[in-house]
């Protein structure tokens, strides 16, 4: 009964959030936005809810290595510069909207590690040796989750600073772009609340005081930086490299 409450209070949160991040964006004012977003983020919550509950943490674990690369990936690869301002919009947002797909799988590979060490805790110490051995390998897939989902938010952190830092060089947004990477973190808190077992819940309330906390940190840090002259300190890097080159080769590269 209380998973059903949280699940009906949380859906209207999120329906809310989505509306007037809707009203924000795109200027969407009509109630009838309330419906649609309403059913959309039940759909969505019902989806990752039972891929959370059925699909096993090597899954989730392969999916976090999958979009740990996507991450490392030059940012000209997923978003191409010299674009019309149009697509221009279109490509941050492409950005944005894998930061805040990154997120959600953060939350699943956190919620893996915490079931799997739930399991680890229930199975103790005193059992035969097959039993023992499926424990180890409890507790090490839980480990791997763990430090990748880590990883995960670390790399997302570190791209969302540059894209913020790059977003200051032209007509800036601001905290604007975090609206809908914040909202990934709302949804995955509730997709955490209604899957952790017992009292590793309290990890949804954490994740979502967080890791929004974080991406505020980390935006208004890069809001700060002076990016001419963070120009001007690479273009020296550039041209003492070259004067090197060409001391030691006797050309330029």
């Amino acid at each position: 009964m209380k998973i059903k409450i949280s699940f009906l209070i949380a859906l209207v949160l999120l329906t809310l959030g989505c509306w007037l991040s809707a009203m924000g964006l795109f200027g969407a004012r009509s109630p009838v936005w309330l419906l649609v977003l309403g059913i959309a983020a039940w759909l969505f919550i019902s989806a990752m809810v039972w891929a959370a509950r059925k699909m096993s943490a090597k899954v989730w674990i392969y999916t976090g290595l999958l979009t740990l690369v996507v991450l490392f990936l030059p940012t000209s690869m997923l978003v191409p510069y010299n674009l019309s301002p149009p697509l221009e919009v279109l490509g941050s947002l492409t950005f944005i909207l894998i930061i805040s797909f990154a997120l959600i799988i953060t939350a699943m590979l956190l919620n893996s590690s915490l079931s799997l060490y739930k399991e680890w805790q229930n199975a103790g110490a005193g059992e035969d040796e097959n039993s023992q051995t499926q424990r180890k390998h409890t507790g090490r897939t839980a480990a791997i989750a763990l430090v990748l989902s880590a990883l995960l938010l670390a790399k997302i952190l570190h791209n969302l600073y540059w894209f913020t830092l790059w977003d200051n060089t032209d007509d800036s947004l601001g905290y604007i772009w975090l609206i809908i990477p914040v909202l990934a973190a709302l949804f995955s808190s509730v997709i955490l609340l209604i899957t952790l077992p017992g009292r590793t819940k309290v990890a949804s309330i954490l994740y979502l005081v967080i890791i929004p906390g974080l991406m505020i940190l980390v935006s208004a840090r890069a809001q700060r930086v002076d990016f001419r002259q963070l120009t001007v300190e690479r273009a020296e890097q550039v041209s003492q490299a070259l004067e090197i080159y060409y001391s030691q080769e006797g050309r330029y590269p």
